[in-house]
């Protein structure tokens, strides 16, 4: 074979070898990735941590070993999220079962990997796209609005009447399919939880990992819709995990209250039931109400609360003392605007566009806070980007050395042609060395951070919340072990939230 047929076939080869996979090949024997299922009926938000469930089924022998999810951020790099991270599943032969992790994908368009590792390796994957129909094909950009529902208060609406306003709702069947972890919901914008249908989610009256999250979510900045009517006594007695998040004590349900207040607060011409002004739906008394009372029956905001709009920690819950979800309430047309108002605005509120933006935006093509504050932290003193103009430069200026100039010196000076193969490699050389020390001295030898760190201190609950946004810059190709860890000052033994370490996407 000719020299030139082995250069020929050499990037070939390397290609063949750098796109192999890095796994065993499967067998028989090992375990199989069935379904991935992710985030709210398939719905979630991309640069938001989203609830992914792998389902297994194991092979002819069983297996031990992690789930793993590799995903890639808003820059192309790939992360990954493994589970259990405590202790390893344990499958016997034949056997399912289903696994949920959080993670958090970083393009629209990115791919989701999930696999199988036990001590020898990765033995099973599975490649699943968003750009094409099956589990994540239900992925929205980061600017939607996704709203959740537990007992179907908006499910008698026509799903035009949000989608066309940018709103995605999901109607999910009970509150068991709620994340066990509060910063799954991370991108939900509300959670709209009714309580009026015959049978009553025992989930809803009693101590579960969900409620835990949905309360812990709500503290730490979300907002919670609970609708509370005739079936207050089973699901706001004393101690339990909704009477935690009511902003008052059950003292009875009141029947046949008037409906001229609820109609005013809906801004809606419809009247509920006729010119009765009154409809026939159990009202729930709270007394000691906590909050703004912004609807009521009766001769004062205290007496009988329709709609109270109070803080939890950073959040906010929105007490609705009826069931939006029952006759008559649930065909009328007043309904739309009265959920608008009850969610503030996020069911059909307008989304900023980039015209509509105020303020200065001091880092060019980022008209958002958050793409902001990626700009800022990009920026590194001492650290000096090269720009364009000089890179052009450059470029012509090597072309011109090794062609026509090196023609011209090779030619007129030494007279002998093939005096290039010196002349063309001090050119390269001189050229390279050059390229590394301007690289060099425009980056520096040293490895720097830029971070930036906001406190949030809530005074009524005593609730703290601190977010910090690093960025590491590394004169050198290299890899790092990175971790965080909250100052003394800040450490708690009862730090409900827990930490998370994750990559800062920009905003889309």
């Amino acid at each position: 074979m000719s020299a030139r047929a082995v250069a020929q076939l050499l990037p070939m080869l390397f290609a063949a070898v750098a796109l192999a996979p890095a796994v065993r090949a499967e067998s028989p024997d090992a375990p199989q990735i069935v379904e991935l299922r992710a985030g709210f009926d398939g719905r979630f938000k991309v640069g938001c941590w989203t609830p992914f469930e792998i389902t297994l089924e194991a092979g002819r022998q069983p297996v031990t070993g992690h789930v793993e999810l590799i995903v890639a951020d808003c820059d192309g790099v790939p992360s990954r999220v493994q589970a259990p991270a405590s202790k390893p599943v344990s499958l016997g032969a034949g056997e399912k079962l289903t696994v949920t992790l959080i993670a958090k994908i970083g393009q629209l368009t990115g791919p989701a990997t999930a696999s199988f590792r036990d001590e020898r390796g990765i033995v099973s994957t599975r490649r699943f796209e968003t750009n094409r129909p099956g589990a994540l094909a239900g992925i929205l950009p980061s600017s939607a609005r996704l709203i959740v529902t537990l007992g179907g208060p908006l499910a008698s609406f026509e799903a035009d009447h949000f989608t066309q306003r940018g709103t995605t709702v999901v109607d999910l069947p009970d509150a068991g399919t709620l994340p066990s972890q509060w910063w799954g919901l991370e991108g939900v914008d509300a959670v709209v939880l009714a309580t009026g249908a015959d049978q009553v989610d025992p989930r809803l009256i009693s101590e579960s990992p969900q409620l835990a999250a949905l309360e812990q979510w709500v503290r730490m900045g979300g907002t919670l819709v609970l609708c509370v009517g005739r079936n207050a006594e089973l699901v706001l007695p004393a101690g339990s995990p909704l009477a935690r998040l009511a902003p008052g004590e059950l003292t009875e349900i009141v029947a046949r209250v008037p409906s001229g207040s609820l109609e005013a607060y809906a801004n809606a011409a419809d009247s509920i039931d006729g010119p009765a002004g009154r409809f026939l739906v159990d009202v729930a008394r709270l007394s000691d109400v906590r909050g703004k009372v912004v609807a009521y029956a009766g001769t004062g905001p205290r007496n009988l609360p329709l709609v109270v709009r109070s803080a939890h920690g950073f959040g906010e819950v929105v007490f609705v003392a009826f069931d939006v979800e029952r006759p008559p309430l649930a065909t009328w047309p007043g309904k739309l605007t009265l959920v608008d108002q009850l969610l503030g605005g996020k069911a059909f509120g307008t989304q900023q566009t980039d015209e509509t933006v105020g303020g200065q935006v001091s880092t060019l093509g980022f008209v958002d806070l958050s793409g902001q504050l990626r700009g800022a932290l990009d920026q590194f003193a001492g650290v000096w980007l090269v720009p364009f103009w000089l890179v052009a430069l450059l470029a012509v200026a090597y072309i011109a050395c090794i062609g026509p100039l090196d023609y011209f010196v090779v030619r007129r000076l030494f007279g002998r042609m093939e005096a290039t193969w010196i002349t063309f490699t001090v050119t390269v050389v001189a050229f390279s060395a050059g390229a590394y020390l301007l690289a060099y001295s425009l980056k520096g030898n040293e490895l720097r951070a830029n971070r930036v760190d906001l406190i949030d201190f809530d005074a009524e609950s005593r609730l703290v919340r601190g977010t910090s946004w690093s960025n590491l810059f590394s004169p050198k190709i290299a890899t790092y072990d990175l971790s965080l860890e909250p100052a003394k000052a800040l450490a708690s033994d009862d730090a409900s939230g827990g930490m998370l370490f994750s990559w800062f996407g920009l905003s889309g």
